[in-house]
């Protein structure tokens, strides 16, 4: 009987390090920008360019040019977009960019009326189902339309997807963006159809609404069936561009994937006591957008707006400001942008500061030993993290002399700037299955290389490459979750990302839910304990 409780206790102490150990499941609710990606009548279409593809000096090289307007495809819109003098895109705070994901399903009420609109009473049903919602949330209805996407004439409910009086799609009620924006102070609402408004809308509410509050729309949601309706956490990333009406956003979620997801969830103030995270802004300011003035104000004119209007187009390369390289940057045959798995884009943060070495050698490169002393101090590096060197350098940014560490920020020969050594990496990939390995310098490969053996190696192995990284110093050398969502690119060889660090703003305070789990479980065990003793 006692070799029984034993064996009991073991397989207790195994479930509780899974439940412990438990790593959640990420969803991409975005879809991917390409020639059929949506966007509004009178919007200049997506433009796609290859610069490059092919041998160049034995190295195979990929690089391509993309411009588009901001509001296509999954993206978000900015409170300027229909409101003057609120916040454009880089202004918005990044602590508004996520939230607990609540999806409010309609589909059933969709299916017979096209013009649906989500009202009160359907958040009324969420709350009876699931308990109050949190404070703070990012709210998203659920039609089942993004199944139509990339159809215009399905997406926009219209034979003449031109023609914007005879849109037919679902969206929100005005009343009920304001309730939740009164009675829950929602962080964004959003849809998975072109608008939060629905398409018969000839004023815009919905839009005017979350204007004035300095709450976030969010518009061409994708894959909400595959997220519970409560429980998770979803991010709004969206591409940091300058006096921006809003932008193209690598939206997703996460959550516990062996959750109940039925369950209740806690309320908003044991939400905060348990999770109090700090979100750390890890991406430079990209570029000024291109404003489309004139074909935006020819599109004002044909359609009448009761409110004033921001709208723009944007054109970069791919690797541009803060971005990731794809595997087939540098390697023919890899994974291009589209088709990097999410759960590569994310994991474990591991910040190398090499700071100090890097002031007398601005061409120092990141060797196996910097990794060895990092480990002596925090422990062995976690499967699948994301580590980047951090040398000081994006103090330099967006001074070209300066970042380059040349005069001549044209002659590459001249270069001179801090990275990686390619023994490192290999370290890294073979002994710690990195999912990728970034730089706050303009290239993984140090300036005065000339094969660029470290891109080579991340690429054979599938390892994503990020650039230009911003802010280190804000995050903790250990203990940080980083996500690096790039834009989803079809065919693309890489990508401007909003990348950003999640972490425990208190340290040293144990996570309360780990507590009571152990607790319980021990509680358990000391009974298992007594019964064995007893007989």
């Amino acid at each position: 009987m006692r070799s029984k409780i034993c064996n009991g206790c073991f397989l207790f102490l195994i479930t509780l390090a899974i439940i412990v150990q438990a790593v959640p499941r990420i969803v991409d609710l975005s879809h991917k920008q390409n020639n059929d990606s949506i966007t509004w009548p009178g919007n200049p279409p997506y433009q796609f360019t290859v610069l490059d593809r092919g041998f160049y000096d034995n190295a195979w090289l990929e690089n391509n040019h993309f411009a588009m307007p901001e509001h296509m495809g999954t993206h978000i819109d900015a409170p300027a977009h229909s409101v003057q003098g609120t916040w454009r895109t880089d202004q918005i705070p990044m602590e508004k960019l996520y939230g607990p994901g609540v999806i409010i399903n309609v589909k059933s009420k969709v299916e017979n009326n096209p013009d649906y609109r989500v009202t009160v009473a359907d958040l009324l049903t969420w709350e009876k189902k699931n308990g109050e919602m949190p404070r703070h949330a990012i709210v998203v209805m659920n039609s089942g339309w993004s199944s139509r996407y990339p159809n215009k004439t399905l997406v926009f409910g219209t034979s003449t997807p031109t023609d914007v009086s005879t849109f037919h799609f679902p969206g929100w009620h005005e009343n009920a963006v304001m309730w939740l924006i009164n009675k829950r102070q929602v962080n964004a609402v959003g849809v998975d159809t072109p608008s939060t408004d629905y398409g018969q809308t000839t004023n815009y509410p919905c839009h005017v609404i979350m204007g004035e509050n300095d709450v976030v729309g969010i518009e061409n949601v994708a894959n909400l069936d595959k997220v519970p309706e409560n429980g998770s956490t979803i991010y709004l990333p969206v591409l940091n561009i300058f006096d921006g009406s809003g932008g193209p956003a690598r939206v997703f979620a996460t959550f516990d994937d062996e959750s109940n997801k039925n369950e209740p969830r806690c309320n908003p103030d044991q939400l905060q006591a348990l999770c109090p995270c700090a979100l750390c802004f890890l991406k430079e300011k990209l570029f000024e957008n291109k404003l489309f003035y004139a074909k935006m104000q020819k599109w004002r004119k044909k359609v009448v707006f009761t409110m004033p209007i921001e709208n723009n187009h944007f054109a970069m390369p791919e690797h541009m400001g803060t971005h990731i390289d794809a595997p087939v940057h540098t390697v023919q045959g890899m994974w291009k942008t589209d088709q990097i798995p999410i759960e590569k884009l994310y994991g474990p943060g591991v910040i190398i500061n090499v700071k100090e070495k890097v002031k007398s050698n601005p061409d120092y490169r990141v060797i196996v030993e910097d990794l060895l002393m990092w480990e002596e101090k925090y422990g062995e590096m976690p499967r699948r993290a994301v580590a980047i060197m951090n040398s000081g350098w994006s103090s330099k940014y967006p001074n070209k002399t300066l970042v380059f560490g040349s005069p001549e920020p044209t002659n590459t020969s001249t270069f001179h700037f801090p990275s990686w050594h390619e023994d490192a990496v290999t370290w890294l990939i073979n002994k710690r299955q990195i999912n990728a390995v970034g730089v706050d310098t303009p290239s993984t490969d140090y300036g005065m290389s000339s094969t660029y053996p470290c891109h080579t190696l991340l690429g054979k192995n599938s390892v994503v490459g990020i650039e230009s990284v911003a802010n280190l110093d804000n995050v903790p050398e250990s203990g940080s979750t980083i996500y690096i969502p790039v834009l989803n690119i079809a065919d693309g060889s890489g990508g401007p990302a909003r990348v950003f660090a999640t972490y425990d703003d208190e340290p040293n305070k144990t996570n309360a839910a780990a507590m009571v789990t152990c607790f319980m479980f021990f509680l358990y065990l000391l009974a298992a304990v007594l019964v064995c003793n007893v007989l």
